[in-house]
């Protein structure tokens, strides 16, 4: 019911509102297990960002990756549930310009390949070198660091050129 209500933004807010005020989206109880407290901390952090707390969310985004890190086994096999939230707390740093924040976790973001199956990694070798290409520069004129920006151009292009054959470097910058 909550993403159901979450789609519709503004529009159903008062519902989201309701919902968030319920025991189980108060608080968490150890015993529901792992996915439990990521859904947890997920719709509670979507519902922060949707209320207009920005920081708030975050904190529940952090709490949700910090989970996600203790069971390195589920970032091999589901890297999608850790590569997610890693991205869109890198896009909240960005737009407070959290910039220590920001680029300690791009580091993190930036190592997800080396976490996974081997079935996924070539998957997540193009989309990460990619995303973190785009949420790097994304940060400098975001943040108005276009100079910084400039002088790391030329590292990106070469991270990326590797993968030119699947997405031209020229559609990513």
């Amino acid at each position: 019911v909550f993403w159901l209500y979450a789609r519709q933004r503004k529009k159903e807010m008062k519902h989201l509102q309701a919902l968030s005020k319920t025991a189980e989206l108060k608080t968490f109880k150890n015993e529901n297990g792992f996915y439990a407290e990521k859904y947890f901390y997920s719709m509670n952090g979507s519902y922060e960002l949707f209320a207009g707390d920005l920081k708030k969310s975050i904190t529940f985004l952090e709490k949700q990756i910090a989970l996600e890190e203790k069971f390195p086994e589920h970032i091999a096999d589901y890297p999608k549930g850790y590569y997610a939230p890693l991205n869109n707390l890198l896009g909240r740093y960005t737009y407070l310009g959290e910039e220590k924040k920001f680029f300690h976790t791009l580091n993190k973001f930036r190592k997800i390949p080396s976490q996974v199956i081997p079935l996924r990694k070539n998957y997540y070798e193009l989309r990460v070198a990619v995303s973190a290409a785009q949420l790097e520069l994304e940060y400098y004129l975001q943040n108005h660091q276009y100079a910084n920006g400039l002088s790391r151009l030329p590292d990106l292009l070469k991270e990326i050129k590797v993968y030119e054959k699947q997405i031209p470097p020229e559609h990513i910058i």
